[in-house]
């Protein structure tokens, strides 16, 4: 199966995913977005531009944490080995 990952370093740029869900289709999106009020937003928002069912929001693996790379830089999985 091929995956494809989009890289938002701001929520600003919010809107070209909405182009971009227009234009390609995608069986499944996995969310990662910050444990703060900008992340859950996005996160809404995200979810109301898909299909229910399409957005899988993975916050719950890195609770605890501001974010996923904060979580994995704590655990050591971003050494760059």
């Amino acid at each position: 199966a091929r995956s494809s990952f989009i890289i938002l370093n701001s929520l600003a740029l919010r809107m070209k995913l909405e182009e971009l869900f227009k234009k390609h289709s995608f069986d499944r999106v996995f969310v990662y977005l910050d444990h703060d009020e900008s992340g859950r937003l996005g996160t809404d928002y995200i979810r109301e531009l898909l299909p229910p069912g399409k957005m899988i929001d993975k916050a719950l693996e890195y609770e605890g944490y501001k974010d996923y790379n904060a979580c994995r830089m704590a655990k050591g999985e971003d050494r760059g080995d």
